[in-house]
């Protein structure tokens, strides 16, 4: 007979486990950059290099950092839509800075992001209210956005 114990462990070590091909998608679909990551996990770039390629088993607190990631996300979506579905007379258009709000834990690169997916999925309900962005994002996120894409780019060429 197993113990309550010995099922909680089983239980906790199978579900804190992602493969490293999951968290590297799932990373890339969010645009989080590595420094971010490190930062945030507190990790040096080699250990994330190893995980993205399956050297080295991911702890659980990376999976739960892509969680709050994408929780973070939806919920600028989410907000953005509830604040926004509502039937209005005329097309409505919001206008939100391009620099990402004080505290947003993710960078500037997942913050466009967020704009994009709010913009993409507010599209898709048929609404007529526009999302657009103000501001020029800074040169290190453009910069980034496009090292991304290429990477995205790349990574679907080999499916």
């Amino acid at each position: 007979l197993r113990s309550a114990k010995s099922d909680a462990m089983t239980i906790n070590r199978d579900d804190s486990m992602i493969t490293g091909e999951e968290f590297r998608i799932r990373r890339l679909a969010l645009n989080l950059v590595p420094p971010i990551i490190q930062d945030f996990l507190g990790v040096q770039r080699s250990a994330l290099d190893r995980w993205q390629q399956g050297r080295s088993k991911i702890p659980r607190r990376a999976r739960e950092m892509l969680e709050m990631a994408e929780a973070d996300v939806q919920a600028v979506v989410d907000d953005f839509l509830e604040r926004h579905t509502q039937k209005v007379p005329a097309p409505e258009i919001t206008a939100l800075p391009s620099a990402m709000p004080e505290g947003w834990p993710w960078g500037e690169h997942t913050w466009f992001v967020a704009l994009g997916r709010a913009r993409f999925t507010l599209a898709e309900t048929g609404s007529t209210h526009r999302l657009v962005t103000i501001g020029e994002p800074t040169e290190d996120a453009v910069d980034g956005f496009n090292r991304m894409q290429a990477l995205r780019d790349e990574d679907m060429s080999v499916y």
